[in-house]
C-alpha cells in the first residue's frame, strides 16, 4: 500500500511540474510582432522593393530571427527544441506546417510579382499580412502549448 502512494506522489509531483511549466510558458508582448517585422523585412528584401544594398544585407533580419528565439530561451527559461519538447500537439504541428508553407509562398510570391515583374505595392502587402499573421498565429500556437501542457498533466 505504501509504494502505491509513493508512485501516486509522484505522480502528483510530476503532473503539478507540468502545469507550473505551463503557467511559466509566455511569451513576451513584443516577440511576435518583432518576429512578423523581421519576416516581413525579409520578404521587402526580396521583392526588391529597398534596393540592392538591402539584398546583402539579408542576413540581418535571418540572424534576427536566430537571436529573438536565444532571448525568448532566456527570458523564460524554456527550451522548446528537441524531442520531447511541447509541440501544441497535433493541432499546434499542424498549425506550424500550413504556417511555414504560407511563408515559403509569400516568399516566393513576394519575389516574383514584385521584383521579376515589378508590381512593387504586392511585395509591401504581402509583408503586412505575413507581420500580422505572425502574430495570430504565434499566440494561437502558444496558447496550444500551454493547452497541451495542461491536458498532459491532468
Amino acid at each position: 500500500m505504501d509504494k502505491n502512494s509513493g508512485e501516486g506522489d509522484a505522480l502528483d509531483e510530476v503532473i503539478a511540474a507540468r502545469r507550473r511549466l505551463a503557467d511559466r510558458l509566455y511569451t513576451p508582448w513584443w516577440y511576435h510582432p518583432v518576429l512578423g517585422l523581421l519576416l516581413g523585412l525579409l520578404i521587402l528584401q526580396l521583392g526588391g522593393v529597398l534596393g540592392r544594398p538591402a539584398m546583402f544585407l539579408m542576413p540581418v533580419p535571418a540572424l534576427g530571427i536566430i537571436t529573438l528565439g536565444r532571448i525568448y530561451r532566456r527570458l523564460s527559461g524554456i527550451d522548446l527544441y528537441g524531442a520531447a519538447a511541447p509541440d501544441g500537439g497535433q493541432r499546434g504541428r499542424s498549425l506550424l506546417a500550413v504556417y511555414v508553407c504560407v511563408l515559403i509562398v509569400s516568399f516566393a510570391a513576394g519575389f516574383v510579382l514584385s521584383n521579376r515583374l515589378g508590381i512593387e505595392w504586392t511585395a509591401w502587402a504581402i509583408a503586412a499580412l505575413v507581420a500580422v499573421g505572425t502574430v495570430a498565429v504565434g499566440r494561437t500556437y502558444d496558447g496550444l502549448l500551454r493547452e497541451q501542457l495542461r491536458s498532459a498533466a491532468s
